[in-house]
């Protein structure tokens, strides 16, 4: 059986403790069960680090625990992946943020099957 590849993006990491969010947190906790029954591998990429790294610090940690308890890649950054994220990002109104702009590249890319742009 094939396994799926996911990309998580900054929210994934905040809703599982997200109290004010009954739906979203469950749903999102059944998705890291399921990562951890091996339906999914999960990816994230600095970009969502440098997103959590600006969170409180009781929050900070828990959100990064996250990523060392469901064994979450961290996927590269790469000049292929910033030109691409522009492009996405020009394209959108209104304009997303950076951040924004290179999760939705990831997501792409996840999809797409293949990471031709990871060295």
């Amino acid at each position: 059986m094939r396994i799926s590849r996911i990309y998580l993006e900054t929210t994934m990491f905040n809703f599982p403790f997200a109290d004010d969010a009954p739906e979203k947190k469950n749903a999102v906790l059944k998705l890291f069960q399921e990562i951890q029954e091996g339906k999914y591998k999960p990816y994230a990429s600095k970009y969502v680090i440098d997103e959590l790294s600006r969170a409180g610090e009781e929050k900070r940690l828990k959100m990064m625990g996250l990523i060392d308890v469901y064994h979450v890649e961290l996927l590269p950054v790469s000049e292929e992946v910033e030109e691409l994220a522009a492009k996405y990002i020009i394209s959108l109104r209104p304009r997303p943020s950076r951040w924004y702009g290179q999760s939705i590249c990831w997501n792409s890319i996840m999809k797409s099957g293949s990471i031709p742009l990871m060295r």
